[in-house]
């Protein structure tokens, strides 16, 4: 393996085995730095007789989408004839969130207020169940994050329901473990 440049470049970092710069990513090989695809991993390493296992795709934003981000080269002059060798792969700089307006779901009934958080792009966390004298069984009594609010996609909504979980209910047998 060729010896590393001397980073005299401020724009440079290192993990030791990879060397990224501001124009992109460049991976160890065997005739000094390259690109690293994942189809140029997948190659070598068919070529060495061991096989691309397990991939893992992380967003980076120095990376760019598609290349290699764990050292290869190391990875592949110690693999194994028929091994598997998992790699991380960069799906680039992560997409930036989504802001959506939070639903109201006070009132509804809980199978529809969780259709609702769903296809508004949130989260649901296991609802909280409360006896109320005042709202019937299986009906939203409140929810964690206030209807009309912004947030993004993806963020976790606890709603507060009236009644039993079903397993909890009156005159309901209790399954057998």
């Amino acid at each position: 393996m060729p010896a590393a440049p001397l980073n005299t470049n401020p724009e440079w970092t290192a993990d030791g085995f990879n060397q990224w710069t501001a124009d992109g990513f460049y991976g160890w090989t065997a005739d000094g730095y390259e690109p690293t695809t994942l189809a140029a991993a997948v190659t070598a390493f068919a070529t060495a007789g061991a096989n691309v296992g397990q991939l893992t795709y992380v967003y980076d934003a120095l990376v760019p989408e598609g290349f290699v981000i764990t050292g290869y080269v190391p990875l592949l002059l110690s693999a194994v004839p028929g091994s598997y060798v998992p790699l991380v792969i960069s799906l680039g700089p992560a997409p930036t969130p989504t802001t959506i307006t939070v639903p109201n779901v006070v009132g509804r009934f809980y199978y529809d207020a969780q259709l609702i958080l769903l296809q508004a792009g949130f989260l649901i966390a296991p609802p909280t169940w409360v006896l109320s004298s005042t709202v019937l069984p299986q009906y939203v009594i409140s929810q964690s994050i206030a209807a009309g609010t912004q947030f993004t996609q993806q963020t976790q909504v606890t709603i507060t329901v009236s009644g039993f979980t079903v397993i909890n209910q009156p005159n309901v047998p209790k399954p057998v473990p």
